[in-house]
């Protein structure tokens, strides 16, 4: 399977539904498309960007100045910290244990329960990071992924925290058109009236 698959469907699929939709019209050039289609640094872990976020740096992609170079720097500097020293420092605890779960004492696995999920933060996030840092080098600029998902109140405003881009293509493209079909449906059955 090529690496990167889903985030190439994801995109493709909403480019075209988008575009059906008529939210945007089809781009005019097949190269911007194929750009923001395969655009590297988003490939294998996101953030997923829409057309509507992307086409604007195609028609004008921003200078590469020193505010953007230290834009850069930080968010490549932080996604490496988080990657590669946090997710892989937790890794190193977490991996084994749950590699010999059946013989790993209840306190080593409570203590790689909860070390897991900041694993996977830092992994995740570190990657995003690294990629909106390398697209701001190329003159694209890609969308915030992750908003401090562990100061959450409550299990919703986690999910909004999280995975952001994900989230809301879930959301916009699989969740609530189903729920505006299913109202349709109830609807016409509620004008048929009850079967006589």
């Amino acid at each position: 399977v090529p690496v990167g698959i889903s985030f190439y469907s994801f995109h493709a699929l909403g480019y075209l539904i988008d575009t059906y939709r008529r939210v945007h019209p089809p781009s005019a050039s097949f190269l911007d498309f194929a750009l923001y289609l395969g655009f590297f640094p988003q490939l294998i872990a996101g953030p997923l960007t829409r057309w509507k976020q992307f086409a604007p740096s195609l028609e004008r992609p921003r200078p590469l100045g020193p505010t953007e170079v230290e834009s850069a720097g930080f968010l490549i500097a932080r996604g490496l910290v988080k990657k590669v020293v946090l997710a892989d420092l937790l890794g190193r605890f977490v991996d084994p244990v749950f590699a010999t779960l059946p013989t790993a004492g209840g306190v080593e696995v409570s203590l790689a329960l909860y070390a897991y999920p900041f694993q996977l933060y830092f992994d995740f996030s570190g990657y995003t990071d690294l990629a909106r840092g390398l697209a701001i080098v190329f003159g694209y600029e890609l969308p915030e992924n992750f908003n401090h998902p562990f100061l959450a109140l409550s299990p919703a405003d986690y999910w909004r925290r999280w995975h952001i881009t994900l989230s809301n293509w879930l959301r916009d493209y699989l969740f609530l058109p189903t729920l505006r079909a299913l109202d349709r449906r109830r609807g016409a059955r509620a004008a048929n009236g009850p079967a006589a």
